[in-house]
């Protein structure tokens, strides 16, 4: 009886530890079918959108730690906008790493249904940030590899956007547009293309960094910082094949527009009217790869590129390019660039710059050049000297009161070959009045018979580090009556 009623009893605990545990496991199965089971497995090889349209049946996320939205599509994690339209200040989507924490909603936002998961952002839609005005900053992840058009146009507010990914190969059209108070940008060395007007409107961007160790950035589309008139500076890659139409249009401000490593420049192409109307410019050095008479290879300059350019003193060739339009003497490449002193062309090129006009100033100073050694240890020799664009005797007899520059972009003069200014039909030898050299000049040596036969030339000063005089360098200079050796403090 008591053995009974002992087993009974056994019996009856048993049972309901077995109800207990029948329980819990089904609230636990219940738990997982709601933030397990639910989850969907994600498809792979879609291709991805990158307006802002929400693919059908993609899975939508809200951003935890942020107020941001997206879905996920494939593979491809997509930010779509603000979550809380009255957002304002600095947005920083994920923390150092990139994570984000995301809620993910596989029946639609509001769905009830959700589960958690670390999410990293691939892709920026379309318009997500489109006239956003409240936006002070923005710091996206490193692992975006997309950015929609028109990303974050009208971002009044943006002071400052982050960077610092090596996949994102494309800045689509418009993506910075009219971001009025952005002030400067870095362009990651994987960019390829920027692309039409991404930039267009930033009134107050100073600076645009484009990395050029190992660049790739091949194309600046039309317009793509037109109208930045407080940018200063922009050194392109080598890499850059084309600057396309109204580039740089407007930039009132840009006194300095170089090439890294020129010497192995792709230019290949300068769209129309690319740097007009940037007054404060005040040298530059088209370094073309091709020359424009190659029958098979050539490259091209646009019309009205330079229009404008009042500040422009110096301009340099590597190769002369062809223009694009059908009348290539009608080319206005440079017209009212007023202030320009010296064009600097590689002597082999000499031949093809007589071919064309490209609107440049009749009374601008002519030196052929040859660049000596590579990068930075580039030095310049000057082979012959035109005082005027028609390459003949056309300059008024003694009219030319010639400073030879200290340098040119960051090339330093060191020689003036033999006969640069005697015979070879050279006007200056007819032209010059006077001769003189920019203060700390690198000319070290004057060639044999340089200066010969300038009848009108009167008055010489040589620079203090010159060591070497050439033969009858001022021979048969009649009318030479003042030289004077300047030396060093």
């Amino acid at each position: 009886m008591d053995n009974r009623t002992n087993n009974t009893g056994k019996s009856g605990n048993c049972s309901a530890a077995q109800a207990i545990a029948f329980a819990v496991a089904f609230i636990v199965c219940l738990f997982l079918t709601v933030f397990t089971a639910a989850k969907p497995a994600l498809a792979t090889g879609q291709e991805v959108p990158i307006q802002n349209q929400k693919p059908d049946g993609a899975v939508e996320w809200v951003g935890a730690s942020c107020p941001v939205y997206g879905w996920i599509d494939g593979d491809d994690v997509v930010l779509a906008g603000l979550l809380d339209p009255d957002f304002s200040g600095d947005l920083i989507i994920g923390d150092n790493s990139g994570n984000l924490e995301a809620y993910i909603y596989p029946g639609g936002l509001g769905s009830g249904e959700y589960y958690g998961e670390t999410i990293q952002v691939t892709t920026i839609a379309g318009d997500a940030f489109l006239d956003q005005t409240t936006i002070t900053s923005i710091k996206i992840p490193d692992y975006v590899t997309r950015i929609g058009v028109s990303a974050f146009r009208g971002c009044t507010a943006l002071e400052e956007f982050t960077f610092n990914g090596e996949q994102l190969q494309f800045i689509p059209d418009e993506c910075f547009k009219d971001c009025g108070e952005l002030t400067s940008i870095t362009i990651p060395s994987s960019v390829v293309e920027i692309g039409t007007s991404a930039f267009a409107n930033c009134a107050k961007l100073t600076t645009a960094r484009i990395l050029s160790d190992d660049a790739h950035l091949r194309y600046i589309g039309r317009g793509a910082f037109e109208n930045c008139s407080a940018l200063k500076e922009i050194t392109f890659p080598y890499t850059v094949n084309y600057i396309l139409d109204r580039a740089f249009k407007g930039c009132s401000s840009l006194s300095s527009a170089t090439f890294y490593l020129a010497d192995i420049s792709n230019l290949n192409r300068i769209g129309d009217e690319a740097f007009m109307g940037c007054s404060s410019l005040k040298e530059m050095e088209l370094p073309f790869h091709y020359a424009g008479t190659d029958p098979d290879h050539y490259s091209l300059i646009g019309d009205h590129v330079f229009y404008g350019c009042t500040s422009l003193e110096k301009l340099g060739f590597r190769n002369i390019p062809r223009p694009t339009n059908d009348d290539p003497r009608q080319n206005d490449c440079f017209s009212q660039c007023t202030n320009l002193k010296f064009v600097i062309v590689v002597v082999d090129s000499f031949d093809d710059l007589t071919n064309y006009s490209f609107g440049l100033p009749v009374d601008a100073t002519y030196l052929l050049v040859d660049y000596i050694g590579s990068g930075d240890n580039t030095t310049l020799e000057i082979w012959k000297i035109y005082t005027d664009a028609n390459f003949g005797n056309s300059t008024p007899n003694g009219s030319v009161d010639l400073v030879i520059p200290k340098s040119f972009i960051n090339y330093n003069f060191t020689k003036i070959k033999a006969d640069a200014a005697h015979l070879s039909n050279t006007n200056a030898q007819f032209g010059l009045k006077s001769l003189s050299f920019e203060e700390g000049s690198q000319i070290t040596e004057i060639g044999t018979r340089a200066f010969s036969t300038c009848g009108y030339l009167e008055s010489v000063t040589i620079p203090p580090m010159v060591t070497t005089l050439g033969d009858s360098v001022f021979s048969n200079c009649s009318r030479l009556a003042s030289v004077t050796f300047q030396t060093t403090n």
